[in-house]
């Protein structure tokens, strides 16, 4: 490979990934749509966009809501940490005869690492002021595990009634 091509491998690179990016994007829309035409050729009537949070458990409930959130920021805040983490090794340079340790210099690959920490912790952030708590789940948050639907006795049993395991 020449000198000019060099610059080629990295621009297609880059539009590979960005069109692949799309693509997920168009298809997941193409699909949503046609689950909404199937739904409506059934005769149900398909959720509203604002309601399809409700699917994933978090409904309209506002501090259930920030709670959420704060579990998501504090997830993406660890990513962006452990890339940061991982691509540091990308600026080191191992001792030479006269350091006694190696050097590290920075560079714009550390950004990949930064930005998805620092939005981590914007997420973090707002869902502290929105009213987020480190606290455990609600009980009955997501999806009922088998054999505790929302009617059933096992749900409706109290604290205090349920015995210890042994």
């Amino acid at each position: 490979m020449d000198r000019d091509s060099s610059g080629l491998v990295g621009v297609v690179a880059i539009v590979c990934i960005f069109a692949l990016m799309f693509l997920t994007w168009i298809t997941f829309r193409v699909l949503e749509h046609r689950e909404r035409m199937e739904l409506i050729r059934r005769g149900q009537m398909p959720l509203p966009s604002s309601m399809r949070a409700m699917r994933y458990g978090y409904g309209y409930d506002p501090d259930l809501y920030a709670n959420v959130q704060l579990r998501r920021g504090i997830s993406v805040t660890f990513i962006g940490l452990a890339l940061l983490i991982g691509l540091a090794f990308i600026g080191y340079t191992p001792y030479d005869r006269d350091e006694i340790f190696g050097h590290f210099v920075p560079g714009p690959w550390l950004l990949f690492g930064i930005i998805p920490m620092l939005v981590g912790m914007a997420q973090v952030i707002g869902s502290l002021v929105g009213g987020g708590r480190f606290r455990a789940p609600p009980r009955g948050f997501g999806a009922p595990s088998y054999g505790e639907g929302l009617g059933s006795p096992q749900s409706e049993e109290s604290e205090s009634s349920k015995k210890p395991p042994v």
